[in-house]
C-alpha cells in the first residue's frame, strides 16, 4: 500500500511534532495532551494554547472522515508553521457534529502573517489526510521517524522535529 505521490505542503521548513499512541479517555484528555506539548515546543502558556485549542476561539475543526480530524489557527508570536500529528491509540468520540469518532488528529498553527499561506497549507494537508492508503501507513507506523519518513515521501517539505531546532 503506496500513498499518493502528489506534494501537498509547500517546501518551508515547518516545527513537526508527532505524537504516537495516544492513549486517550475523552477528547477532552485528547486536547489536553497536545495542549501540553504544544505548550512546551512553542514556549507558550498551557492556558493560551488550550484556549487557541477551542474551537470557539477561531480554531477550525474539520473532520475528514475515516477516523481523521484537522484542527487549525493562525496565531500571533509564530516564527514558522507548527504541524503535530497524534496517532490516538483508540478510536474517541470528538462530538464534532458528523458522529464519527477520530483516531488521527492533525494540528496546523500558522503565524498570523500569512493568511492566504495558512489557508494554502490547510487545504494541501487536508488533501493529504483524505488519502486512505496514507492514513492506513500512519496507523500501522512503528515509530515517529516512520510517519516522518511517509510525510517526507509524499512532499518537498522539511519537517523538523521540535527537538532538533536551534534555540
Amino acid at each position: 500500500m503506496t500513498p499518493s505521490a502528489t506534494p501537498y505542503l509547500p517546501s518551508l521548513e515547518m516545527s513537526t511534532r508527532i505524537l504516537l499512541d495516544v492513549a486517550p479517555n475523552s477528547y477532552r484528555a485528547v486536547l489536553q495532551k497536545i495542549g501540553h506539548q504544544m505548550a512546551a515546543d512553542l514556549a507558550r502558556p498551557y492556558a493560551g494554547i488550550m484556549d487557541a485549542l477551542a474551537t470557539g476561539s477561531g480554531m477550525a475543526a474539520t473532520p475528514l472522515g475515516s477516523g481523521v480530524m484537522v484542527m487549525d489557527q493562525t496565531l500571533m508570536g509564530l516564527d514558522r508553521p507548527y504541524f503535530l500529528i497524534a496517532r490516538l491509540s483508540h478510536l474517541v468520540d470528538v462530538q464534532n457534529g458528523d458522529h464519527h469518532p477520530v483516531d488521527i488528529l492533525a494540528v496546523l498553527l500558522s503565524p498570523d502573517t500569512s493568511r492566504v499561506a495558512h489557508i494554502r497549507q490547510v487545504s494541501r494537508m487536508m488533501r493529504m489526510l483524505h488519502d486512505a492508503d496514507l492514513c492506513a501507513l500512519i496507523r500501522g507506523a512503528g515509530s515517529e521517524d516512520a510517519v516522518r519518513a511517509l510525510f517526507l515521501s509524499l512532499q518537498d517539505v522539511a519537517l523538523v522535529p521540535v527537538h532538533q531546532q536551534a534555540a
